[in-house]
């Protein structure tokens, strides 16, 4: 599974676009925070992400975390002429309280309620005492919904998340419950599909365990934002 394919390089331009964008939107919400010296990207991917932190954080250290073998594989070769990147597929391996800015774009919506439970846990013992996450996922609730699943029809209708029906409970804030679940990884359970994702149960956990500084949503954005700080 080539992770650019998926995002950053689909045949769509118009996803592509999205997808390069909320990168810029998350640089552009770091920039509002006190500047970071050791900076985290929680779930690379491929590691795009890290080249857009290089660019507005040349001096800061960069951590690069991408548990899935296969995806880190993908990012030492997007990243190989970036030399300050570090690497870590264990997050065991990075100092507990030292990353003053950590991103997590586009990971809690695949992950189970117990994997979600435990990347908070994780999240919050990495963030520094003054330190910041950003974490970006999809709207998948509302107008965004009815756009998508059209879109989503429009290319493989039938599917999970091309299915009418799914569509409109979604629209009207109803997402499904049930969703498909395979392993991107051994012992990494993973939803693929972005349907069946509720943000607003993630904006209610997040204001349970974090303080919520920030939410950046329009009704008819793909994409939530929220900046958190220890508690």
């Amino acid at each position: 599974m080539n992770y650019s394919d998926l995002t950053f390089n689909d045949k769509n331009p118009i996803k592509g676009w999205l997808h390069r964008r909320r990168l810029v939107v998350a640089i552009r919400l770091a920039n509002k925070l006190p500047k970071p010296q050791v900076i985290l990207d929680f779930g690379s991917g491929d590691g795009e992400m890290c080249k857009h932190i290089v660019k507005y954080y040349p001096s800061a250290k960069i951590i690069c975390y991408e548990p899935a073998p296969e995806f880190m594989l993908q990012a030492k070769e997007n990243l190989a002429h970036l030399k300050q990147i570090i690497y870590c597929v264990d997050i065991k391996d990075i100092e507990l309280h030292s990353i003053d800015l950590l991103f997590c774009l586009e990971v809690l919506e695949h992950l189970p309620p117990k994997e979600t439970d435990v990347a908070l846990n994780q999240i919050d013992s990495l963030l520094s005492k003054n330190g910041s996450a950003i974490v970006g996922v999809p709207v998948e609730v509302g107008l965004p919904a009815l756009y998508k699943g059209i879109f989503r029809m429009y290319r493989r209708y039938g599917y999970f998340d091309a299915k009418p029906k799914l569509v409109l409970q979604s629209t009207f804030g109803f997402p499904p419950k049930e969703r498909p679940i395979m392993d991107i990884a051994s012992g990494f359970p993973y939803y693929r599909q972005h349907m069946g994702y509720d943000f607003r149960q993630l904006r209610s956990l997040l204001q349970k365990r974090f303080n919520l500084k920030c939410v950046s949503r329009l009704w008819i954005n793909p994409e939530a934002y929220f900046i958190i700080k220890k508690l």
